[in-house]
Order: C-alpha cells, then sequence, then structure tokens
C-alpha cells in the first residue's frame, strides 16, 4: 500500500504597500473663555461700592513650527475684551474695563540646546473705545494707540522635566518702536508731538 505524500502548502507572495507619512511639525490650539457676573453692594455696606454688571470673553488662538532639529516658529494671538454696567454712570450703558488685541510671532533658529537665535515680533492695540464714568472724552480707540515692536537677539529656552513649567527669556541688544495713533487729537496723550501721528525709537529689550 502507497501512502501519498501530503502537499506541502506554497507561500503565496502579495505586493506590499510601503506608507511614508509626511512629518507634521505645526501645533495647532484654542482656548476660550466667557465670564459673566453681578456684583451688589447694599447700603449697609461700610465699605462702599458700586453694583454693577461685567461680561467677559477671550479667545487665545496657537500656530507654532518646531522640526526638532534648527527651526522653532511660535505665534499667538490673544483676543480679550470686557465690558462694564454701573448705575452711577450715567453716559454710558456700557464701557470696556478689558481690552486687547495682541499678536506675538517669535522665530528662532538653534545655537545650543537652550539657546536660540531669534527675531520676535509683537503687535498690538484695541477693539473699541476707551472711556471714563461720566465723561464724554475718549481716551484711546482701535488702532489708537497701535504699538509695533521688532528685536533681534537671543532666546533662551526653559523647561522642567515633566514639562509642566514652560518658558523662555529673550534679550534682544536691538529693537525697534513703531507707534501709530489713527485719532490725531490723541497722538499728544502718547507722547507723539508736532501733528503727527507716528513716532519710532530704537533700544533694547529684556
Amino acid at each position: 500500500k502507497v501512502t501519498p505524500t501530503p502537499a506541502v502548502p506554497q507561500p503565496v507572495t502579495a505586493p506590499s504597500g510601503i506608507v511614508i507619512t509626511k512629518p507634521n511639525f505645526w501645533k495647532f490650539s484654542a482656548k476660550t473663555k466667557y465670564q459673566l457676573q453681578q456684583y451688589y453692594y447694599s447700603d449697609n455696606w461700610h465699605k462702599g461700592g458700586e453694583s454693577n454688571y461685567t461680561m467677559f470673553g477671550e479667545v487665545v488662538l496657537r500656530a507654532d513650527y518646531n522640526n526638532k532639529q534648527k527651526v522653532k516658529f511660535d505665534n499667538e494671538l490673544v483676543m480679550q475684551i470686557g465690558f462694564r454696567n454701573t448705575r452711577e454712570d450715567t453716559l454710558h450703558k456700557f464701557k470696556t474695563n478689558t481690552d486687547v488685541l495682541r499678536y506675538t510671532g517669535k522665530l528662532g533658529l538653534q545655537a545650543t540646546k537652550r539657546w536660540y537665535y531669534s527675531f520676535e515680533c509683537i503687535a498690538y492695540t484695541q477693539f473699541t473705545q476707551g472711556l471714563k464714568s461720566n465723561d464724554s472724552k475718549v481716551y484711546s480707540d482701535f488702532m489708537s494707540p497701535f504699538n509695533l515692536n521688532l528685536s533681534v537677539g537671543m532666546d533662551y529656552s526653559v523647561a522642567t522635566k515633566n514639562n509642566r513649567l514652560k518658558g523662555s527669556v529673550n534679550l534682544s541688544p536691538l529693537a525697534f518702536n513703531f507707534k501709530y495713533v489713527d485719532r490725531k487729537n490723541l497722538a499728544s496723550r502718547y507722547g507723539i508731538k508736532g501733528g503727527h501721528r507716528t513716532a519710532e525709537d530704537f533700544g533694547s529689550k529684556i
């Protein structure tokens, strides 16, 4: 009796695909905050005060680039607006108590593990008019003033082992400041003289 030899399974070859993904060195984040508050002071409160309503909103947007080798590019846009209402102010239903529109950008080229050659740009103004209680005068406004600061120097990066505390120290021996006031009648209030709307100066920054 002849026992048949069992068949040996043959390996099956199939084309294998190789997927190469391009690394994404960008990191995006956003933070929002909103508050509504009411403060009431009774006539028996001996320290005094004004009953008021306050509203506050904040949006912080970040777009950071880091190729883990030599280049870092950090961007942050901060938008904050807060309004306050008091019964004692008969001229304004609401006026701002917080008003910020600020962009910060920093480009760094790594020199050592912690030190970067850096170029930094900070630009800021506000959204709306700055007012005082029972006063019709406008003390500030959108683009009144507008400030721009450009600086070149070195940036030292600080981070704990668990990254719970992070930050940087910027040393800029050369900095340029530019100021613009759109409302010409407010120019002298912000140190711009001679009927001009702009002022420039050079200095250093830490």
